[in-house]
């Protein structure tokens, strides 16, 4: 057992600190001595840490009567519970987790100074204010505490003899602390060195397991001994199934014997490192391209015990590589077949490679667009663009497009469109350069423009022509219209002569005759009428406002009931329908297709008439007559009826007056109907 030489320090009542130095104890007795071999054997044996430190306590409370043996161990600035088997249970768990420091008590402030620390009264001592009525309330009267420390000094935790009563140790009693903290010292850095031996083993498994690469091991023969996940994934081996193949089944038999050469020269250790790459077997079938890098693990001699294989899956490269190189020879492709020109230049102008289109462009063969210096030649007047494009190119990493006359070596002069880009190739920074030959665009161009100008002259001498030939025509329609209703209005009135003046003498047929002779020149008068407001409707000049559609229609359905007060008719307005147009033509449009409404459904009892509007347009809708949908192309030509006279009376004009006004306000008309279910006329404006 180790001893305590030199004098304690009395720090306060009934306390001492001093440094763990030898004493001069008189030798321990044979049964403490047994113990402390037999606690050096468990140590020296692996045995548990925990089995270790209770037998330790056990020991020093064997030939310590009354004495209760804790152990401590620091975890950071807090103490842990080691073991206590003695102390009440209350008691140690309170304490498991105390901060150390100046005043934590016998252990806390022994840790805290590494420096014994000897309580032989509790209940006076200011080191325990904070724990004194726990300790007392657990029947604990003095703490004698030793720090436990490693090799190198360091504190590891605490070594205390606990009593009942007040109570101060003799010298063989602080030898015995002192050499019970030496034992627990040696038990807790063995742990410790066996817990970073078992966190390295395990830190090593983990990257072997989990390695991003596929790891092989090989003895020297070229056997496998084992692999990891990875490995068995890349190669397509079950993990059972590794060990004892042989490595030279994964090679192909090109690559066979250059791989298996470089393996044994890492074991002969002349070489250190094996790397390369290639297509290589899967165990079952298939093939993988794989990256290996082998080397050689050696033991304390230098001789090589095993090979260490480290495989990448390379497929998805390889694929990529294939795939890059397909895409630049289809790239070379488009750009030697691109009918535009193109030309690749470096920074100071030299052109290092062009396509064929570029070299018919400018007229030179391949080597002289190649040979340095070389520049097709600007026609005079576009050298500003030139330097623009170069400005531009060199600020933005582009330029704009620009049309541009280069001088062949011919004399012949070509018209391009040119662009530039700058792009990277190999490492390097070009720019590239494409010609568009536009001579052929530009000469329809100027061919386009010198027959605009003839056109624009022709268009302006038949527009005159055209308004000349439609005055001419109005003045015409008008003529005959005016003349015509001299002698219609004089056959009118001759035959109510007839009838008035020799109706007795004509007989019932004589003056059905006369009558329908007055009929058929009224219908005419009427006709004549309604070209009259058609004509009119296309020369009048539109002055748009906005207007409003409802109460429009408002007023038109109550003059048109006025005049057949008698007829049930229930007329169904939606407000606030408005629009934009010549109030006067839509007031005339409205009208027509109100009245047409009132004239198609005189034979219902319950007539129902409708103006609203939808997200297509505004729309009229009745209960009446209908018609049949073959024939509504029909509907809005002039004098167009798909009713009899003797039914409906009416010109036929109405609706395509309404056609007529509607199309001058740049909008469409339509109908849709169904005989005896009634009809919807719909128009839109603009």
């Amino acid at each position: 057992m180790g001893t305590n030489k030199g004098k304690n320090k009395r720090v306060g009542p009934g306390r001492e600190i001093a440094c763990p130095t030898p004493a001069a104890c008189p030798p321990p007795a044979e049964p403490l001595h047994r113990g402390e071999r037999e606690i050096l054997r468990m140590i020296a044996t692996g045995q548990p840490l925990d089995l270790i430190l209770d037998r330790l306590v056990a020991v020093i409370e064997a030939h310590c009567p009354g004495t209760r043996g804790s152990v401590l161990r620091l975890d950071g600035e807090k103490l842990g519970h080691g073991t206590a088997p003695s102390l009440p249970q209350d008691y140690a768990r309170q304490i498991d987790g105390v901060r150390v420091g100046p005043r934590a008590g016998s252990c806390g402030t022994a840790c805290h100074t590494g420096k014994r620390v000897v309580v032989s009264d509790i209940a006076g001592d200011p080191l325990w204010r904070d724990y004194r009525d726990l300790a007392l309330a657990s029947g604990l009267q003095a703490c004698w505490s030793q720090p436990i420390l490693d090799g190198n000094g360091s504190v590891l935790g605490s070594f205390a003899m606990y009593y009942d009563t007040p109570r101060t140790p003799t010298a063989e009693d602080l030898g015995i602390l002192e050499t019970a903290a030496q034992l627990a010292g040696l038990a807790l850095e063995r742990q410790a060195s066996l817990d970073a031996a078992n966190e390295s083993a395990q830190r090593l498994r983990f990257t072997f397991e989990q390695a991003a690469v596929g790891i092989l091991e090989l003895d020297t023969e070229g056997l496998c001994v084992r692999a990891n996940a990875r490995f068995c994934r890349i190669f397509g081996f079950e993990e059972s199934e590794v060990a004892g193949q042989r490595y030279e089944r994964l090679l192909f038999p090109e690559n066979r014997a250059r791989e298996m050469a470089a393996l044994r020269a890492l074991v002969r250790g002349e070489i250190q490192e094996h790397a390369g790459e290639g297509l290589y077997c899967r165990h079952r079938s298939g093939s993988v391209w794989a990256s290996v890098t082998a080397a050689a693990v050696k033991d304390g001699t230098g001789r090589p015990v095993h090979l260490v294989l480290a495989v990448q899956d390379i497929s998805d490269r390889k694929a990529f590589e294939q795939a890059l190189k397909e895409s630049e020879l289809y790239n070379r492709s488009l750009f030697d077949s691109s009918p535009m020109g193109l030309a690749l230049v470096t920074s100071d102008g030299l052109i290092v490679d062009c396509n064929p289109a570029y070299t018919r462009i400018v007229g030179s063969s391949l080597e002289d667009v190649l040979t340095p210096g070389f520049r097709p030649v600007v026609a005079p007047g576009y050298e500003g663009e030139e330097a623009r494009a170069r400005q531009e190119l060199m600020e933005h990493g582009y330029s704009s497009p620009f049309e541009q006359e280069y001088l062949r070596p011919d004399g012949q002069k070509v018209c391009v469109r040119v662009a530039g880009r700058k792009v990277a190739r190999g490492g390097a920074r070009f720019a590239i350069m494409s010609l568009e030959d536009i001579t052929a665009r530009r000469r329809a161009e100027d061919e386009v423009r010198r027959l605009n100008e003839t056109l624009e002259q022709r268009v302006r001498e038949r527009t005159a022509e055209l308004e000349a030939s439609n005055r001419e025509l109005e003045a015409f329609s008008y003529s005959v219209s005016h003349d015509l209703r001299a002698p219609l209005r004089a056959l009118d009135g001759f035959a109510h002569m007839l009838v008035e003046e020799f109706g007795e003498n004509l007989g019932p047929h004589g003056r059905g005759h006369l009558l329908r002779i007055r009929a058929a020149s009224q219908r005419m008068g009427e006709l004549i009428d309604d070209l009259i407001e058609l004509a009119r409707i296309t020369r009048q000049q539109l002055k748009p406002m906005f207007v409003d559609l409802s109460a429009m229609a408002t007023a038109l359905a109550r003059d048109i009931s006025e005049t057949e007060p008698g007829r049930r008719v229930s007329w169904r307005i939606e407000p606030g329908l408005s629009a934009e147009g010549d109030p006067t033509l839509l007031r005339l449009a409205l009208s027509n297709l109100l009245q047409n409404a009132w004239k198609f459904t005189a034979q219902k009892e319950e007539a129902v008439i409708e103006f609203f509007g939808s997200g297509e347009g505004f729309h009229v809708r009745d209960n009446g007559a209908g018609f049949d949908m073959r024939y509504g192309n029909k509907l809005f030509t002039p004098f167009q009826r798909l009713h009899p006279t003797s039914h409906f009376q009416g010109s036929g004009i109405g609706l395509a007056i309404v056609a007529r006004i509607v199309a001058r306000h740049s909008g469409r008309a339509w109908a849709q109907g169904e005989p005896g279910q009634g009809a919807t006329f719909s128009f839109t404006l603009g």
